[in-house]
């Protein structure tokens, strides 16, 4: 599943978020990813469409566990990674090397004090 991200103000394109499964190390996982236009970065635009998608994930899907591969180059997605989700190693995405970061529905909703189901 892909989604657009649009700006309030004129509805041009900025970005997408992503929840895609994948294979990663033997195991099929769901992943989440985005892209947010270097204008845009900074703004918070990331933080909410990431939980967003988590609220989807965890209280509609009802998913048990999520994760996102982040290039360690990109210190702007990993800090907003970091304020929820654990980082389990690394792995290689094609020919590059990627950390691997993983948030359960567990810590999810210990760290939101949300409960799954609530939108049910």
């Amino acid at each position: 599943m892909v989604w657009v991200i649009q700006a309030q103000d004129n509805h041009r394109i900025i970005g997408y978020f992503s929840l895609m499964p994948i294979t990663i190390n033997e195991k099929l996982e769901m992943e989440m990813g985005y892209v947010v236009h270097h204008r845009e970065r900074g703004k918070g635009v990331a933080t909410l469409c990431r939980q967003t998608l988590l609220d989807l994930v965890f209280n509609v899907l009802e998913l048990k566990r999520i994760i996102s591969l982040i290039e360690p180059s990109n210190i702007g997605s990993m800090k907003i990674a970091e304020k929820d989700m654990e980082l389990e190693g690394q792995t290689y995405l094609g020919d590059k090397i990627v950390n691997i970061y993983a948030l359960s529905v567990e810590n999810y909703n210990r760290a939101h004090d949300h409960q799954v189901g609530k939108y049910q």
